[in-house]
């Protein structure tokens, strides 16, 4: 009787495994509330540079500034140039974004999730 487990105990590795599998479900939806985040923080940065294109443009078309040609015509470069920059902000951080969630380090129960975040 003495190599036998009385009723009820468990091994370290037994024990160990819900309480990891536990960790790793909260991991995943802290992983989740950090990418909605994200996408909303991006969103919220394109939609905030494409007002000032918006508005780069209505000063460049202004009565004072629409009489100096090289005025507008410079007021209205940046706005393309920040149109531009906006789309390739959400393009190019898109993938970056869909990757956090499939990094990860290691094997077994002692896996690690890594985010990585690409501005």
């Amino acid at each position: 009787m003495a190599g036998e487990k009385a009723a009820g105990s468990t091994s370290p590795g037994e024990s160990f495994e819900p309480a990891m599998q536990r960790a790793r479900e909260i991991n995943e939806q802290i992983m989740e509330m950090a990418r909605k985040a994200g996408h909303q923080m991006l969103d919220a940065y394109v939609r905030w540079l494409e007002e000032v294109a918006e508005q780069q443009r209505k000063i460049a078309s202004g009565t004072p500034v629409s009489q100096m040609d090289w005025l507008a015509g410079m007021l209205n470069a940046q706005a393309d140039f920040t149109r531009q920059f906006a789309k390739s902000r959400l393009t190019a951080s898109s993938p970056a974004m869909a990757l956090s969630s499939d990094l990860a380090c290691g094997a077994g129960p002692w896996r690690a999730t890594v985010i990585v975040c690409r501005v």
